[in-house]
């Protein structure tokens, strides 16, 4: 199920978000042994990619921790299971055997749209204070942050998941191709006007990240052609 809110029908992966790289880090820091962090809250509107998010971390953790990590959607949980997060909690340590307390090894959980649980609050506190070996990512309405105790904000560190910026969307739009001209860029680009456009390529050019290229030829036809821009370096574009 989580496949399909990373990769197409073909297979082929989706692009991650810059809070991919974010969450990423603390989860490495965490197995590194730094067990400070160990709560991670992404609040963030409907239909915003949190979900997917969520599933990407999924995915890059199986391979290693398979039968360490837990994937639970809240919504299913209440709404269709009548149960509670306490319960699955319950549940989990009959299957692994092992109470949280005694864990000797790291275990990850995953919790997507924790709000559906109104003791949500409760359930993150309990898990930071029973065990240091545990680490969670869970995501929920944009308005979990301000649902959270001041006991709770010092054990869980929120990064809100906003929409696609600009910057996000260049990345899937001008590094997914050799060149790219403005006209070309403005067709893919909505409630963005060719003049606004034009300023941000020149920006991106006196910043010597991208290189314009006249079109050869008369003036007339440098006139009526666009230009082409293509990254200063190979290697600047391999990083995007």
């Amino acid at each position: 199920m989580l496949r399909t809110y990373t990769q197409d029908e073909q297979g082929n992966k989706y692009l991650t978000r810059n809070m991919y790289i974010r969450v990423q880090k603390l989860i490495n820091d965490f197995i590194a042994g730094e067990k400070e962090v160990r709560i991670v809250s992404v609040p963030g509107l409907r239909g915003v990619g949190k979900t997917t998010l969520l599933a990407q971390l999924y995915l890059t953790y199986f391979p290693r921790f398979a039968k360490d990590m837990l994937y639970v959607s809240a919504d299913q949980v209440v709404n269709e299971l009548g149960s509670d997060l306490y319960t699955v909690l319950e549940e989990y340590q009959k299957i692994t055997g092992v109470a949280i307390e005694k864990l000797d090894h790291d275990v990850f959980l995953f919790i997507d749209e924790i709000h559906f649980d109104k003791k949500w609050t409760s359930v993150l506190k309990t898990l930071y204070d029973r065990s240091k070996r545990v680490f969670v990512v869970c995501t929920g309405s944009s308005a979990l942050s301000l649902q959270s105790t001041t006991d709770l904000a010092r054990r869980v560190v929120f990064e809100k998941l906003y929409p696609m910026n600009f910057t996000e969307y260049m990345l899937l739009m001008i590094a997914g191709s050799g060149e790219v001209s403005i006209t070309s860029l403005a067709k893919g680009l909505q409630g963005i006007s060719l003049v606004t456009l034009a300023n941000v390529l020149e920006a991106l050019e006196k910043a010597e990240v991208l290189i314009r290229v006249y079109p050869y030829g008369s003036t007339y036809k440098k006139v009526r052609k666009p230009s082409k821009y293509h990254f200063m370096t190979p290697a600047v574009r391999h990083a995007f």
